[in-house]
């Protein structure tokens, strides 16, 4: 597939993206869905897809900017590439909740990288429905179902020392 092609297949799957956040969010004005099922919703349907079409970062390292993509198609949100500002966006925003200690669907999920720089690399993701957490993949740079409590935890907590901060769309 030629590059022209591939380009076209990544802005009509973003459409698609933009499309059902669209949706979504009528859906959530409406009192139909609360906040958090609608950005699991979002992170289940964008599998596959480069969620960070703008590449403020490096797909490899895009899972801040991913996260935050997919959030600001909900709501207006600043799209942050490093999960340490990331987490202190998610802190200072009035409209999320963090210390959040029973996981629900539309949760997210950031061990921060303690500093720029740091050799202890973090990550973020989105919790989806039946205990799946979504994220961005550092090898293909697309949104992928690849972690759950347990390999998580291994990973950031264990392995890195990382913490495990957890917020809510209110």
């Amino acid at each position: 597939m030629d590059y022209r092609r591939i380009n076209l297949l990544r802005q009509l799957q973003w459409l698609y993206l933009r499309l059902l956040a669209m949706k979504l969010r009528q859906q959530i004005s409406g009192g139909k869905i609360e906040a958090g099922e609608a950005l699991a919703t979002l992170a289940a349907s964008a599998v596959g897809i480069d969620v960070s079409p703008n590449d403020v970062a490096p797909d490899e390292l895009g899972c801040a900017e991913s996260v935050s993509e997919l959030i600001n198609l909900l709501m207006p949100f600043k799209i942050q590439t490093f999960t340490g500002y990331l987490n202190d966006q998610l802190i200072s925003d009035r409209r999320i909740t963090g210390s959040v200690y029973e996981f629900r669907p539309g949760d997210i999920v950031v061990s921060p990288t303690p500093f720029p720089g740091s050799p202890k690399i973090g990550h973020t993701a989105i919790i989806g429905r039946g205990g799946k957490w979504y994220s961005n993949s550092s090898y293909s740079g697309v949104w992928e179902q690849n972690y759950d409590y347990i390999s998580w935890r291994l990973r950031y907590q264990v392995k890195l020392g990382l913490p495990l901060n957890v917020f809510r769309l209110m």
